[in-house]
């Protein structure tokens, strides 16, 4: 669900700033509309890759507070940014011979911000949604075991 609020808030900014048509090019579909599937595509699984990363133990185990948890969603949102948005996807729009191809480094305000936004929405909503914010209160209040 993070990833489902996450792109729709992504796609919102991506759509204002002009540039969610992008996305759909990056299929070979030049419009709003395929950017906007993409785009939630995208969100879908990369919030799996996410969940699937910061799960399993021991690596879960020390990141459970929400504000890290949070912090490694925005984390991962960056470095999906970076790799994905600054250099493969311009590379590949090149390669593929599409008009809407920016240059390289693509660092634009939107694609950043949008990136940025979905990491928050990630961050927030994971462990609020899996139910980890509340275990992790529960742990801090419960008795020390009686020796």
């Amino acid at each position: 669900m993070g990833g489902i609020v996450g792109g729709a808030i992504g796609g919102l900014i991506l759509d204002a700033a002009g540039l969610i048509e992008r996305v759909g090019a990056i299929y070979g579909a030049e419009s709003a509309a395929a950017g906007w599937v993409a785009s939630m595509a995208h969100s879908v699984v990369f919030a799996l890759l996410f969940a699937a990363m910061v799960r399993p133990e021991p690596l879960y185990g020390r990141m459970r507070e929400v504000f890290r948890v949070g912090a490694l969603a925005v984390l991962w949102a960056l470095i999906l940014w970076f790799v994905g948005t600054v250099v493969l996807m311009p590379l590949w729009l090149e390669f593929i011979g599409s008009p809407l191809a920016p240059t390289i480094p693509n660092l634009t305000l939107g694609e950043f911000t949008s990136w940025l936004a979905y990491g928050i929405a990630l961050g927030v909503l994971y462990p609020l949604l899996t139910g980890e914010a509340t275990r992790r209160y529960d742990v801090y209040r419960r008795e020390p075991p009686s020796a």
